[in-house]
């Protein structure tokens, strides 16, 4: 005879999430978009700018389905299209060898791209705009330390600081700095 109730089931999702995050925080948090592999953290900001482009051909356009195809595609790459971007980055942009798939699985449960994201628009938004910023100031420093770096990231990163400290540079005569 039995003398106490059944055990619960597990929920599968539980265990398959807290197995394949393996200590992390929430799937939708700022630490795992920013521990990223670079590749999946590029295609987020990219597939983000595709997704805003979208918007924009959704409002000028008369046919919808241009920007419906633009929106879909900035989702596949920022969800799926870290791999493959990586393969096409100049040698300056990458960090190391391409995402592992254990990489893109974890890069999948963050940012704005995934459920939980989309559950928490603003700050999942925010989180993509941190990190397309990270990534420019990234891009306009060559991945290297240079005569841009110091002043780059002093402080907290904005376009306009980004976008002035390059100009600076250009409009001085320094195309290329070390």
């Amino acid at each position: 005879k039995r003398t106490s109730s059944p055990k619960p089931m597990p929920n599968p999702r539980a265990s398959s999430a807290s197995g394949s995050s393996k200590g992390r925080t929430a799937p939708h948090s700022g630490t795992d978009l920013a521990k990223a592999h670079r590749s999946i953290r590029i295609a987020h900001s990219i597939g983000l700018l595709w997704g805003l482009l979208g918007l924009v051909f959704l409002l000028l356009l008369s046919n919808y389905w241009w920007g419906l195809c633009i929106i879909f595609a900035g989702v596949v790459l920022a969800r799926a299209g870290g791999q493959a971007l990586h393969s096409v980055l100049p040698a300056m942009l990458q960090e190391g060898a391409a995402p592992t798939p254990t990489e893109m699985e974890s890069g999948l449960l963050t940012g704005l791209f995934c459920l939980q994201g989309i559950m928490a628009p603003s700050s999942s938004l925010a989180l993509e705009w941190t990190t397309l910023l990270e990534n420019l100031a990234f891009g306009c420093t060559y991945g290297k330390r240079n005569c841009l770096t110091g002043d780059m990231y002093a402080g907290e990163l904005t376009l306009g600081k980004i976008c002035g400290l390059v100009y600076g540079k250009l409009s001085s005569g320094i195309i290329r700095c070390n």
